[in-house]
Protein backbone atom coordinates (compact mmCIF):
# COMPACT_ATOMS: atom_id res chain seq x y z
CA UNK A 1 0.00 0.00 0.00
CA UNK A 2 1.46 3.57 -1.30
CA UNK A 3 2.51 5.80 1.61
CA UNK A 4 1.49 9.17 2.04
CA UNK A 5 2.93 11.72 0.29
CA UNK A 6 4.95 13.86 2.79
CA UNK A 7 4.88 17.00 0.80
CA UNK A 8 0.75 16.94 -0.36
CA UNK A 9 -0.39 19.83 -2.77
CA UNK A 10 -2.09 22.79 -1.77
CA UNK A 11 -5.65 21.80 0.13
CA UNK A 12 -5.30 18.12 -1.19
CA UNK A 13 -6.29 15.67 1.39
CA UNK A 14 -3.75 12.91 2.93
CA UNK A 15 -4.48 9.54 1.67
CA UNK A 16 -6.34 7.62 4.17
CA UNK A 17 -7.04 4.28 5.41
CA UNK A 18 -10.16 2.61 3.75
CA UNK A 19 -13.29 3.63 6.48
CA UNK A 20 -14.08 -0.30 6.91
CA UNK A 21 -10.31 -0.92 8.04
CA UNK A 22 -10.83 2.49 10.92
CA UNK A 23 -12.43 2.48 14.16
CA UNK A 24 -15.55 5.17 14.94
CA UNK A 25 -14.17 6.78 17.59
CA UNK A 26 -16.11 8.62 19.99
CA UNK A 27 -14.90 11.90 21.81
CA UNK A 28 -13.69 9.54 24.62
CA UNK A 29 -11.07 10.93 28.08
CA UNK A 30 -7.94 9.44 26.18
CA UNK A 31 -8.26 11.63 23.22
CA UNK A 32 -9.35 14.61 25.11
CA UNK A 33 -6.24 13.99 27.54
CA UNK A 34 -3.74 13.97 24.72
CA UNK A 35 -5.07 17.33 23.72
CA UNK A 36 -4.71 18.76 26.98
CA UNK A 37 -0.91 17.39 27.41
CA UNK A 38 -0.46 18.53 23.92
CA UNK A 39 -1.41 22.11 25.15
CA UNK A 40 0.60 22.07 28.52
CA UNK A 41 3.65 20.92 26.55
CA UNK A 42 3.51 23.62 24.00
CA UNK A 43 2.41 26.15 25.95
CA UNK A 44 -0.67 26.45 24.02
CA UNK A 45 -4.26 27.51 24.57
CA UNK A 46 -5.87 25.37 21.91
CA UNK A 47 -4.89 21.88 21.12
CA UNK A 48 -7.21 18.91 19.23
CA UNK A 49 -7.25 15.57 18.08
CA UNK A 50 -8.77 15.13 13.97
CA UNK A 51 -9.38 11.27 13.44
CA UNK A 52 -9.75 10.36 9.32
CA UNK A 53 -12.30 7.30 10.24
CA UNK A 54 -14.71 8.10 7.73
CA UNK A 55 -12.05 9.52 5.12
CA UNK A 56 -12.68 13.08 5.95
CA UNK A 57 -11.18 14.61 9.41
CA UNK A 58 -13.45 14.56 12.24
CA UNK A 59 -12.74 16.68 15.38
CA UNK A 60 -12.69 13.76 18.05
CA UNK A 61 -11.10 16.09 21.16
CA UNK A 62 -10.41 19.64 21.77
CA UNK A 63 -9.58 22.49 24.43
CA UNK A 64 -9.83 26.03 24.52
CA UNK A 65 -12.39 25.73 21.35
CA UNK A 66 -15.18 24.08 20.20
CA UNK A 67 -14.19 20.88 17.99
CA UNK A 68 -17.15 22.59 16.10
CA UNK A 69 -15.42 25.97 15.17
CA UNK A 70 -12.66 23.89 13.69
CA UNK A 71 -12.05 24.00 9.68
CA UNK A 72 -10.76 20.61 8.48
CA UNK A 73 -8.05 22.78 7.36
CA UNK A 74 -6.53 22.48 10.22
CA UNK A 75 -6.30 18.56 10.11
CA UNK A 76 -5.32 18.26 6.48
CA UNK A 77 -2.47 20.86 6.88
CA UNK A 78 -0.22 19.07 9.20
CA UNK A 79 0.16 15.82 6.47
CA UNK A 80 2.31 18.73 4.09
CA UNK A 81 4.80 17.70 6.81
CA UNK A 82 7.37 14.62 7.78
CA UNK A 83 5.81 12.10 9.42
CA UNK A 84 9.39 12.66 12.08
CA UNK A 85 8.44 16.05 12.77
CA UNK A 86 5.76 19.07 13.14
CA UNK A 87 4.68 21.37 10.62
CA UNK A 88 4.91 24.92 12.31
CA UNK A 89 3.30 27.95 11.18
CA UNK A 90 4.53 30.94 12.49
CA UNK A 91 2.26 33.14 11.31
CA UNK A 92 -1.15 32.11 10.27
CA UNK A 93 -2.53 35.74 9.12
CA UNK A 94 0.65 35.69 6.53
CA UNK A 95 0.32 31.98 5.43
CA UNK A 96 -1.64 31.86 1.77
CA UNK A 97 -4.35 28.78 3.05
CA UNK A 98 -4.81 29.61 6.42
CA UNK A 99 -4.61 33.64 6.56
CA UNK A 100 -8.43 33.75 5.22
CA UNK A 101 -10.00 31.24 7.36
CA UNK A 102 -12.56 32.97 9.61
CA UNK A 103 -11.09 31.92 12.85
CA UNK A 104 -7.48 33.67 11.56
CA UNK A 105 -9.09 36.73 9.84
CA UNK A 106 -11.56 37.09 12.90
CA UNK A 107 -12.28 35.80 16.54
CA UNK A 108 -10.20 34.85 18.01
CA UNK A 109 -8.24 36.08 15.73
CA UNK A 110 -5.62 32.38 15.35
CA UNK A 111 -1.72 33.01 14.71
CA UNK A 112 0.03 30.34 15.53
CA UNK A 113 -0.11 26.45 13.86
CA UNK A 114 1.74 23.26 15.05
CA UNK A 115 0.38 19.82 13.59
CA UNK A 116 1.56 16.21 14.08
CA UNK A 117 0.33 13.87 11.34
CA UNK A 118 -0.70 10.58 12.96
CA UNK A 119 0.17 7.47 10.27
CA UNK A 120 0.03 3.80 10.90
CA UNK A 121 2.99 1.45 9.85
CA UNK A 122 2.16 1.98 6.44
CA UNK A 123 2.14 5.87 6.20
CA UNK A 124 -1.96 5.45 6.15
CA UNK A 125 -2.96 8.64 7.67
CA UNK A 126 -4.94 8.05 10.77
CA UNK A 127 -5.61 12.06 11.86
CA UNK A 128 -4.21 14.73 13.61
CA UNK A 129 -2.79 16.07 16.44
CA UNK A 130 -2.52 19.90 16.70
CA UNK A 131 -2.08 22.86 18.32
CA UNK A 132 -3.17 26.87 17.93
CA UNK A 133 -2.48 30.46 19.37
CA UNK A 134 -3.82 33.50 19.48
CA UNK A 135 -0.18 34.82 18.99
CA UNK A 136 2.26 34.74 16.40
CA UNK A 137 5.38 32.44 18.06
CA UNK A 138 7.55 29.41 17.54
CA UNK A 139 8.15 25.94 19.03
CA UNK A 140 11.52 25.14 20.78
CA UNK A 141 13.21 22.04 20.29
CA UNK A 142 11.88 20.30 23.45
CA UNK A 143 8.23 21.10 22.48
CA UNK A 144 8.90 19.37 19.03
CA UNK A 145 9.94 16.94 20.39
CA UNK A 146 7.24 16.68 23.26
CA UNK A 147 4.82 16.88 20.37
CA UNK A 148 6.44 14.20 18.39
CA UNK A 149 6.65 11.54 21.23
CA UNK A 150 3.27 12.66 22.22
CA UNK A 151 1.48 11.63 18.63
CA UNK A 152 3.63 8.66 18.75
CA UNK A 153 1.64 7.47 21.95
CA UNK A 154 -1.66 8.28 20.26
CA UNK A 155 -0.76 6.65 16.86
CA UNK A 156 -0.04 3.58 19.24
CA UNK A 157 -2.77 4.02 21.27
CA UNK A 158 -5.38 4.47 17.43
CA UNK A 159 -3.52 1.37 16.29
CA UNK A 160 -4.36 -1.02 19.57
CA UNK A 161 -7.95 0.40 19.14
CA UNK A 162 -7.83 -0.74 15.38
CA UNK A 163 -6.80 -4.23 15.72
CA UNK A 164 -9.22 -4.78 19.14
CA UNK A 165 -11.96 -3.43 16.62
CA UNK A 166 -10.93 -6.18 13.62
CA UNK A 167 -10.25 -8.61 16.16
CA UNK A 168 -13.74 -8.04 17.25
CA UNK A 169 -14.97 -8.20 13.64
CA UNK A 170 -13.19 -11.73 13.33
CA UNK A 171 -15.31 -12.77 15.98
CA UNK A 172 -18.26 -11.97 14.87
CA UNK A 173 -17.79 -12.51 10.95
CA UNK A 174 -16.21 -15.43 8.77
CA UNK A 175 -13.55 -14.26 7.00
CA UNK A 176 -13.63 -16.12 3.70
CA UNK A 177 -17.24 -15.89 2.65
CA UNK A 178 -18.42 -12.99 5.06
CA UNK A 179 -20.92 -14.74 7.01
CA UNK A 180 -21.85 -14.52 10.47
CA UNK A 181 -19.48 -16.49 12.44
CA UNK A 182 -20.45 -19.33 15.24
CA UNK A 183 -20.41 -16.42 17.98
CA UNK A 184 -23.28 -14.33 16.47
CA UNK A 185 -25.19 -17.38 15.51
CA UNK A 186 -25.34 -18.59 18.62
CA UNK A 187 -26.27 -15.81 20.25
CA UNK A 188 -29.07 -15.43 17.66
CA UNK A 189 -30.02 -19.16 18.78
CA UNK A 190 -30.14 -18.25 22.40
CA UNK A 191 -32.23 -15.13 21.80
CA UNK A 192 -34.55 -16.53 19.69
CA UNK A 193 -35.38 -19.59 21.70
CA UNK A 194 -35.76 -17.14 25.27
CA UNK A 195 -38.39 -15.31 23.35
CA UNK A 196 -39.97 -18.41 21.92
CA UNK A 197 -40.07 -20.17 25.29
CA UNK A 198 -41.77 -16.51 26.62
CA UNK A 199 -44.05 -16.04 23.89
CA UNK A 200 -44.46 -19.25 22.30
CA UNK A 201 -43.93 -17.79 18.72
CA UNK A 202 -42.35 -20.72 16.45
CA UNK A 203 -38.95 -20.41 15.18
CA UNK A 204 -36.33 -22.96 13.27
CA UNK A 205 -32.97 -23.92 12.98
CA UNK A 206 -31.95 -25.29 9.80
CA UNK A 207 -28.36 -27.28 9.75
CA UNK A 208 -26.61 -27.59 6.08
CA UNK A 209 -23.45 -29.52 4.99
CA UNK A 210 -22.47 -29.13 1.58
CA UNK A 211 -20.66 -32.45 0.13
CA UNK A 212 -18.29 -31.42 -3.14
CA UNK A 213 -16.16 -28.60 -1.79
CA UNK A 214 -13.74 -30.94 -0.80
CA UNK A 215 -13.66 -32.94 -4.17
CA UNK A 216 -13.27 -29.26 -5.71
CA UNK A 217 -10.06 -28.94 -2.89
CA UNK A 218 -9.02 -31.84 -3.82
CA UNK A 219 -8.95 -31.76 -7.96
CA UNK A 220 -8.40 -28.04 -8.78
CA UNK A 221 -6.81 -26.79 -5.53
CA UNK A 222 -7.46 -24.43 -2.79
CA UNK A 223 -8.08 -21.34 -4.65
CA UNK A 224 -10.60 -22.75 -6.55
CA UNK A 225 -12.44 -24.47 -3.60
CA UNK A 226 -12.43 -21.18 -1.80
CA UNK A 227 -14.14 -19.71 -4.41
CA UNK A 228 -16.50 -22.10 -4.98
CA UNK A 229 -17.20 -21.85 -1.00
CA UNK A 230 -17.75 -18.04 -1.55
CA UNK A 231 -20.25 -18.74 -4.36
CA UNK A 232 -22.43 -20.99 -2.47
CA UNK A 233 -22.32 -18.78 0.15
CA UNK A 234 -23.53 -16.03 -1.55
CA UNK A 235 -25.97 -18.06 -3.39
CA UNK A 236 -27.48 -19.15 0.22
CA UNK A 237 -27.24 -15.68 1.42
CA UNK A 238 -29.86 -14.12 -0.70
CA UNK A 239 -32.14 -16.64 -0.18
CA UNK A 240 -32.30 -15.65 3.52
CA UNK A 241 -34.54 -13.58 4.84
CA UNK A 242 -33.96 -10.16 6.03
CA UNK A 243 -33.59 -10.56 9.83
CA UNK A 244 -32.72 -14.44 10.15
CA UNK A 245 -29.11 -15.41 10.75
CA UNK A 246 -27.12 -17.46 8.11
CA UNK A 247 -23.33 -18.25 9.41
CA UNK A 248 -20.74 -20.78 8.99
CA UNK A 249 -20.05 -22.83 11.37
CA UNK A 250 -16.54 -24.48 10.18
CA UNK A 251 -15.79 -26.30 6.71
CA UNK A 252 -18.62 -26.79 5.06
CA UNK A 253 -20.95 -26.79 7.66
CA UNK A 254 -23.36 -24.14 8.20
CA UNK A 255 -26.46 -22.96 10.15
CA UNK A 256 -29.48 -21.04 9.77
CA UNK A 257 -31.47 -19.28 12.85
CA UNK A 258 -35.00 -18.66 11.35
CA UNK A 259 -36.71 -16.14 13.07
CA UNK A 260 -40.67 -16.25 13.58
CA UNK A 261 -40.63 -18.92 11.19
CA UNK A 262 -43.13 -21.79 11.21
CA UNK A 263 -42.41 -25.12 9.64
CA UNK A 264 -43.83 -24.60 6.58
CA UNK A 265 -41.73 -21.32 6.20
CA UNK A 266 -38.65 -23.61 6.67
CA UNK A 267 -39.62 -25.90 3.79
CA UNK A 268 -39.88 -23.08 1.70
CA UNK A 269 -36.24 -21.79 2.32
CA UNK A 270 -35.22 -25.48 2.47
CA UNK A 271 -36.35 -25.67 -0.93
CA UNK A 272 -34.78 -22.09 -2.63
CA UNK A 273 -31.58 -22.93 -1.31
CA UNK A 274 -31.42 -26.29 -2.83
CA UNK A 275 -32.81 -25.15 -5.90
CA UNK A 276 -29.76 -22.18 -5.60
CA UNK A 277 -27.06 -25.02 -4.43
CA UNK A 278 -27.65 -26.70 -7.28
CA UNK A 279 -26.73 -24.29 -10.11
CA UNK A 280 -23.30 -25.43 -12.11
CA UNK A 281 -20.40 -23.50 -10.35
CA UNK A 282 -17.52 -22.59 -13.14
CA UNK A 283 -14.35 -22.38 -12.06
CA UNK A 284 -11.52 -19.86 -13.33
CA UNK A 285 -10.52 -22.88 -15.02
CA UNK A 286 -13.66 -23.06 -17.20
CA UNK A 287 -14.74 -26.06 -15.71
CA UNK A 288 -18.09 -26.44 -14.61
CA UNK A 289 -18.65 -28.71 -11.03
CA UNK A 290 -21.08 -28.40 -8.34
CA UNK A 291 -21.90 -29.34 -5.00
CA UNK A 292 -24.44 -31.33 -3.01
CA UNK A 293 -26.03 -29.97 0.15
CA UNK A 294 -27.59 -31.72 2.92
CA UNK A 295 -30.04 -30.05 5.45
CA UNK A 296 -31.57 -31.13 8.73
CA UNK A 297 -34.52 -28.68 10.47
CA UNK A 298 -35.73 -28.78 13.76
CA UNK A 299 -38.59 -26.53 14.55
CA UNK A 300 -39.10 -25.28 18.13
CA UNK A 301 -41.67 -26.30 20.04
CA UNK A 302 -42.61 -26.90 24.08
CA UNK A 303 -40.35 -29.84 24.60
CA UNK A 304 -37.68 -28.09 23.93
CA UNK A 305 -35.19 -27.00 26.86
CA UNK A 306 -32.14 -25.37 25.84
CA UNK A 307 -30.30 -24.24 22.45
CA UNK A 308 -28.75 -27.87 22.64
CA UNK A 309 -31.39 -29.65 22.46
CA UNK A 310 -32.65 -27.76 18.93
CA UNK A 311 -28.94 -27.91 17.41
CA UNK A 312 -29.26 -32.28 18.81
CA UNK A 313 -32.42 -32.49 17.05
CA UNK A 314 -31.54 -30.62 13.68
CA UNK A 315 -28.03 -32.83 13.58
CA UNK A 316 -29.91 -36.24 14.07
CA UNK A 317 -32.31 -34.64 11.03
CA UNK A 318 -29.24 -33.71 9.21
CA UNK A 319 -27.93 -37.67 9.66
CA UNK A 320 -31.35 -38.28 8.44
CA UNK A 321 -31.32 -36.27 5.09
CA UNK A 322 -27.48 -37.71 4.52
CA UNK A 323 -28.14 -41.44 5.35
CA UNK A 324 -31.68 -42.26 4.39
CA UNK A 325 -32.06 -39.70 1.86
CA UNK A 326 -28.73 -38.98 0.04
CA UNK A 327 -28.72 -35.60 -1.61
CA UNK A 328 -32.00 -34.79 -0.12
CA UNK A 329 -33.10 -32.66 3.22
CA UNK A 330 -35.27 -34.03 6.18
CA UNK A 331 -36.97 -32.59 9.04
CA UNK A 332 -36.90 -33.63 12.09
CA UNK A 333 -39.32 -36.24 13.83
CA UNK A 334 -40.83 -36.83 9.61
CA UNK A 335 -39.48 -37.92 6.28
CA UNK A 336 -39.21 -35.18 3.57
CA UNK A 337 -38.91 -36.04 0.11
CA UNK A 338 -36.99 -32.99 -0.86
CA UNK A 339 -35.69 -32.30 -4.46
CA UNK A 340 -32.55 -34.59 -5.59
CA UNK A 341 -29.61 -32.86 -5.88
CA UNK A 342 -26.48 -34.02 -8.11
CA UNK A 343 -23.09 -33.35 -8.87
CA UNK A 344 -21.98 -31.78 -11.90
CA UNK A 345 -20.53 -34.42 -14.35
CA UNK A 346 -18.56 -35.00 -17.01
CA UNK A 347 -19.82 -37.45 -19.78
CA UNK A 348 -17.37 -39.73 -19.13
CA UNK A 349 -17.63 -39.64 -15.43
CA UNK A 350 -21.71 -40.03 -15.88
CA UNK A 351 -21.04 -43.32 -17.95
CA UNK A 352 -19.58 -45.27 -15.44
CA UNK A 353 -16.44 -47.58 -15.74
CA UNK A 354 -18.30 -50.28 -17.69
CA UNK A 355 -20.09 -48.25 -19.92
CA UNK A 356 -18.71 -46.98 -23.43
CA UNK A 357 -17.58 -43.21 -23.58
CA UNK A 358 -19.91 -41.26 -25.64
CA UNK A 359 -18.58 -40.43 -29.18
Amino acid sequence: MPRIQTQAPAGAPPRAAKPAAQLEVAPDTELEAAARLAAQLTATPIAFVALFDTGAPSFKASVGIGARQLDRAFALRAHEANGDAPLVIESLEADAQFGALPLVAGTPWLQFYAGMPLLDREGIALGTLAVLDVRARSLDADQRAGLRHLSTVVRLALQARRQIDDLARQAMQDALTGLASRRPFDQALQVELHHSMRTGEPFTLLRLSLDGICDIRNGFGNVEADGALREVSARMAQQVRLGDVLARLGGDEFGIVMRHGAAAAAEVLATRIVDAVRQPLALASGEAVGVRVCIGIAAYTDKIESASDLLAQAEQALEAARREYERRWNFFGRKFDGTTLRLVESDAQASGPGDPAPP
